[in-house]
């Protein structure tokens, strides 16, 4: 079996770019399948995380960092055209796109043996507008979509027929979890909007005011990222707040803390709470759409708050902070139910859906839009 995995930057620490090169790994290594990632954008260094040596690397070498929207127009027009001519000088069984992007573009290949399936990463609704019609549109020309919960589903299939849920799987899991003593707070992603970090800002003042002892630590960078640590400043919480550049030994972060917290607005299933259960960190989330929900076990292994109440959050955190016994049981439970995104489960899954692969001849030919 040969696949491909398109990506939007494997020289990016995001979760897309993580979900995929978790896959690749786990295809060679387990399975034996030949895999290549493929990044879209140019591809100027080392990809971000570490793969295994017999995943091949390869770029379409598209320049997406344009400021205009003129450049980045150009961009993608000129991303349509290359991938069509790299899926066409190159043989796969299976093509996946993991993203709305790389999914899109698949959608032009025309004539074709693999199987195309859009693998999404975030919610349906987290999309524009432009973007929803433009799945509506052009994703019959794929033959599957791959989304990441069962709430999300029904929204696909609207439009397609063929439409699995397939969670992700947990990149790491410790022989030893964390032992929770130690007093921080632990958030990891890129410093954006959804992320919501300004809300975290509205937390971290009530927590610190109450508990002044804990730590918040936030590992990522982004382009909100001089403005929130400016906000942390003015609002006199540099001392509580510690930023950090993102990490290649991100699961020693985890053991290292007591508490993991999440702020964003939207997600699709976020790869930080997988790995937070994993290496058994009680979860406070907002119960944004989706995936909070998927994973945490509401008074189980953590807390979902209503989107976006943040004395409520605040009050959750402190409950925490203050009860060591709870927090001992809490964490048991997120290891335990960790179990459910274990990567020999959730790639049974994958292949189980590459098995359904039809032969096609080599005159079919797909609709092309």
């Amino acid at each position: 079996m040969k696949v491909g995995i398109i990506v939007g930057n494997l020289a990016l620490m995001a979760g897309g770019e993580r979900v995929a090169s978790n896959m690749a790994d786990y295809f060679v290594a387990k399975l034996d399948y030949e895999v290549d990632l493929v990044s879209i954008s140019q591809l100027d260094s080392q990809p971000a995380y570490r793969v295994n040596p017999r995943v091949g690397i390869a770029s379409l070498g598209i320049n997406l960092s344009g400021k205009s929207l003129l450049a980045k127009f150009l961009a993608k027009l000129k991303s349509v055209f290359a991938m069509r001519r790299y899926l066409r000088s190159h043989y796969y069984d299976v093509v996946l796109g993991t993203g709305t992007y790389p999914s899109l573009l698949m959608c032009f290949q025309g004539r074709s043996e693999a199987m195309l399936v859009g693998c999404e990463h975030l919610s349906y609704s987290a999309c524009p507008l432009l973007w929803r019609i433009m799945r509506r549109i052009m994703y019959p020309a794929l033959d599957w979509v791959v989304t990441l919960t069962m709430s999300d589903k029904p929204n696909y299939q609207r439009f397609h027929k063929n439409v699995r849920v397939i969670p992700n799987s947990r990149s790491f899991f410790p022989e030893r979890p964390a032992e929770l003593e130690n007093p921080r707070i632990l958030t990891v992603g890129r410093i954006d909007y959804q992320k919501g970090y300004d809300l975290l800002l509205e937390v971290a003042a009530i927590v610190c005011t109450a508990r002044p002892n804990w730590r918040f630590r936030i590992i990522g960078d982004g382009p909100l990222a001089d403005e929130i640590k400016r906000s942390t400043e003015e609002r006199g919480l540099s001392d509580a707040i510690e930023f950090c550049d993102v990490s290649s030994e991100i699961q020693k972060e985890y053991l290292c803390a007591s508490l993991y917290l999440m702020t964003s607005r939207f997600e699709g299933l976020p790869m930080v709470l997988l790995e937070a259960q994993a290496c058994g960190l009680p979860i406070v989330s907002f119960d944004c759409p989706t995936g909070p929900s998927d994973i945490v076990t509401e008074g189980v292994d953590g807390y979902l708050i209503e989107p976006f109440d943040c004395d409520a959050m605040a009050e959750h955190v402190t409950r925490l902070i203050d009860d060591q016994d709870r927090r001992t049981r809490f964490g048991r439970a997120a290891r335990t139910n960790s179990d459910r995104f274990a990567e020999k489960q959730v790639y049974a899954a994958w292949q189980d859906l590459f098995e359904q692969r039809p032969k096609i001849s080599a005159s079919a030919v797909r609709p092309i839009v």
